[in-house]
């Protein structure tokens, strides 16, 4: 038997919202000085599809397991972990294929802006500079490992990059390998 990812996809959905809030406030000896504070947040939510085909390449019908683990990178500081993974049990006919569509659960992400402003001044009566802030949060989709399992061996490998493959053909380390609660 034979396995091979014919294709791959992504998909990723994002929101915006901008918040404006416009007002004075008093300052040094109740003069009142104009503050604008803008906080824009975008939400993203990624994902990834692989159709996965496996042939026979024998005379008589053959199981197998095809198992698959999609990979996320944390924004921020963090190491890669394993956010989304499954199997299938699978019966090919004799030299035929047969096509599995997987598909990654959502992964999110959040990017957060914010500015603050206005025309006051220090106790120095020097202008206050703007300020300005931003905040990721969440994880990225960093990639894939679909494994052939044959008579409960891995038979074929393949990933989206030379250090999964690597890592999918150590079963210890793929076993151990940190993961997201869900």
């Amino acid at each position: 038997m034979d396995a091979t990812v014919t294709s791959t996809g992504g998909a990723t959905k994002s929101s915006s919202a901008l918040k404006t809030d416009l007002g004075g406030q008093p300052v040094l000896g109740g003069i009142a000085a104009e503050t604008d504070d803008y906080t824009q947040k975008r939400a993203k939510e990624s994902g990834i599809a692989l159709l996965v085909q496996v042939r026979n390449l024998g005379r008589a019908p053959d199981s197998a397991k095809v198992e698959w683990y999609f990979f996320a990178k944390p924004i921020e500081k963090g190491r890669e972990y394993i956010f989304d993974s499954g199997n299938q049990n699978i019966t090919v006919a004799p030299a035929t294929a047969e096509s599995i569509p997987v598909k990654s659960a959502p992964i999110k992400s959040l990017v957060v802006k914010q500015l603050h402003t206005t025309d006051g001044v220090n106790s120095l009566g020097q202008q206050i500079l703007p300020s300005a802030s931003v905040k990721k949060t969440g994880s990225t989709v960093g990639g894939w490992i679909v494994r052939l399992i044959i008579d409960g061996k891995p038979g074929q490998i393949r990933a989206s990059s030379p250090s999964l493959e690597t890592l999918a053909k150590n079963e210890s380390a793929l076993s151990t390998y940190p993961r997201s609660a869900k």
